[in-house]
């Protein structure tokens, strides 16, 4: 089994023409492997802006893209 254990805080804010859901996840999954994420969702507008607030967010805080789900990676380790 997979234990995951985090906190998620969101927001709803207005990007270009756009509103995007900014999540930030923290803890723990099993025990032993950190989380720390952001994670962005189109609410309505732009694909473009979406993009766009990706790479300003990922450029100015050092972000790397992660593909794997916390499951994915629960499952892993």
């Amino acid at each position: 089994t997979v234990k995951m254990d985090y906190i998620r805080e969101c927001i709803d804010i207005k990007y270009g023409g756009s509103i995007v859901e900014i999540c930030l996840d923290d803890g723990n999954i099993n025990g032993k492997i950190p989380i720390s994420e952001i994670e962005l969702e189109l609410i309505a507008g732009s694909e473009k802006d979406l993009i766009g607030l990706g790479k300003i967010l990922k450029e100015k805080y050092d972000l790397v893209p992660e593909n794997r789900s916390k499951l994915a990676r629960g499952l892993e380790g």
